[in-house]
Parts: structure tokens; sequence; C-alpha cells
């Protein structure tokens, strides 16, 4: 789902990403820049800060953030608890 940008309502807002950052971690690190390191973008306004959006689509940003965080803590147990099975 796009969201359209707050200030000029024209455009869908892209959601800059910092290549690389975490290209050590795999899904993980993959996981976590996702959550971290996306500042959306629109082509006319440029960055746009969180307080600008409206507080349900504040919300729904907030709660992928945190479900990305989520996952990939699933992840990080799964891949752990595994090597620990195999280990046995």
């Amino acid at each position: 789902m796009a969201i359209t940008c707050p200030r000029c309502l024209k455009h869908p807002l892209k959601v800059e990403q910092k290549s690389g950052v975490y290209a050590g971690g795999g899904a993980v690190g993959f996981m976590l820049m996702r959550a971290f390191s996306g500042k959306h973008a629109c082509p006319d306004c440029g960055t746009i800060p969180l307080s600008d959006f409206s507080p349900e689509t504040r919300q729904g940003i907030i709660l992928r953030k945190a479900g990305l965080v989520f996952g990939s803590l699933v992840l990080l147990v799964a891949l752990v608890a595994f090597l620990i099975w195999m280990a046995n």
C-alpha cells in the first residue's frame, strides 16, 4: 500500500534505504535495515518527517516497523534453536 505525500497530496512516497549497511546480517540484518533506516521521501517535497503524517498513517508505519523488528527477533531465535538442535 503506497502512502501519499501529506504535504502535496500528489505523489506516492518512496522509502529511501541505506544500501549495504546490514549486508553482513543476512535476513535478520535486512529486516532490521528496513525497520530502522527507511525515510519517506516525496519527489517534490523531499524527506517527510513522521510527525507530518496523520495519526492513522503514523500508527501504521510504526506497527510495520515493530512487526519487522519482532519478525527479525523470531527469525534469530529460530535460527539459534535450530543450531542448538543440530548440535545435539
